[in-house]
């Protein structure tokens, strides 16, 4: 067997506040993926997700290329995490019928019913970007994780299918080529953070994930194991930003950092508090601020409920809420949703334990990147891998192809 060189990965979360940047590398000794050192850039030409002005989009990228370039880093792996309204999922039924009462599921079978679960009615400019779970039954009995080396006549996979745009990952994709950078994989930003945020007892009893984002929020909601469903909201912190400044009339800066200060949220308080900024002092009534921000939240939780009345009125949350993103700092957000939504919830921030480098970003931003850089251990075992356009026809992972050398 050859010697294992250590290989250095690297994951990207596109936000439309910021781009953050995990790099990590390969463990020749345990085949682990250590975080090394993470980077954090405003976003430039991204609107909720999409590139709106890729000159200014080019520019950012060429900042992560130059950074690189003065640590002497070399990426063998590039991992993209994509976030907006481009993005859809749906649940997809594929079924194998066998003519032997003794047919045994093999390999075969499983890439026939992957195939299968892939053929959704989608218009002509989508392609799916990725499986996020795949549920089998054989002959009615459900809920079975691995049906290889199993016998039966019927074969069932669901499979909660993301899509996506393809002129949008087009165009990221261009962009990052043209400054040398090759996309080995895409992934639902959200879905990543999920990962290493989540149990595995949380993930089969019932847990709602909401990723707060600047412009778009993602709701993601796991059961039996499994992705029950996905909702993109075209809402975000910035909407509660907007809300402060027109509201109390006061400049966008001065609303994000009495957003951020803000920490009566709830409250029924009858008094007054007092902002520094812009070389002025503010004096707004606490009541004045909770209407506003709670008439937004309330927004959320309206979007959250209709989402969950889909799931029919059986199904129940164990689980709770986890709160995840940039917009989940406010303070005493929780416990607004917990009362709001009858539930437990919770902000939960990615175990880095690992971490040799001290980073400089809050790692409550850096879940999805974390998951990113870790996708490939989740794959590792599983047969429904990366399904991006960009990787149709790679039927290895990368962690696996390494495993191999």
């Amino acid at each position: 067997m050859a010697k294992k060189n250590k290989l250095t990965l690297a994951a990207i979360d596109l936000g439309s506040y910021s781009i953050k940047i995990l790099l990590g590398q390969t463990d020749p000794q345990n085949s682990k993926v250590v975080p090394i050192t993470s980077l954090v850039l405003p976003s430039q030409g991204i609107r909720r997700g999409s590139v709106v002005e890729p000159f200014l989009f080019n520019q950012a990228i060429q900042k992560v290329l130059e950074y690189l370039k003065f640590k002497k880093i070399y990426i063998d792996n590039l991992v993209i995490g994509l976030n907006g309204d481009y993005l859809d999922g749906q649940l997809s039924l594929g079924v194998l019928r066998f003519n032997k009462t003794n047919h045994v599921i093999d390999a075969n079978d499983l890439h026939r019913i992957k195939n299968e679960v892939q053929k959704l009615k989608l218009s002509p400019n989508r392609h799916i970007l990725q499986s996020l779970s795949n549920s089998y039954s054989l002959d009615g009995q459900k809920n079975i994780l691995n049906p290889l080396g199993l016998n039966a006549l019927r074969l069932e996979m669901e499979s909660y299918v993301v899509s996506v745009s393809t002129p949008v990952v087009v165009q990221i994709e261009k962009i990052f080529n043209n400054n040398g950078f090759k996309i080995n994989n895409l992934s639902l930003s959200s879905f990543a953070a999920a990962q290493v945020l989540l149990s595995e007892e949380q993930k089969n009893f019932g847990t709602l994930v909401l990723d707060i984002g600047f412009q778009t929020s993602n709701l993601i909601v796991y059961a039996d194991n499994q992705v029950r469903l996905l909702k993109i909201f075209n809402i975000g912190s910035q909407h509660i930003t907007n809300d402060l400044a027109m509201g109390l009339k006061i400049s966008l800066s001065s609303a994000e950092k009495l957003k951020l200060q803000f920490n009566d949220l709830g409250k029924n308080i009858q008094r007054s508090i007092f902002l520094k900024a812009e070389e002025q002092v503010y004096k707004f009534k606490i009541e004045d601020i909770n209407t506003i921000i709670e008439a937004r939240l309330e927004d959320f939780i309206d979007l959250i409920n209709d989402s969950l009345k889909t799931l029919g009125y059986n199904f129940s949350l164990p689980g709770g809420i986890i709160l995840t993103g940039g917009g989940s700092k406010l303070t005493n957000l929780t416990e607004f949703f917990s009362l709001k939504m009858n539930l437990a919830c919770q902000i939960l921030k990615p175990n880095f334990q690992d971490f040799k480098v001290n980073t400089i970003i809050d790692k409550q931003d850096l879940s999805a990147v974390q998951g990113l850089l870790y996708l490939d251990k989740f794959y590792i075992n599983e047969f429904n891998y990366f399904d991006s356009i960009l990787n149709k026809n790679q039927p290895e992972t990368f962690l696996q192809k390494w495993l191999k050398i």
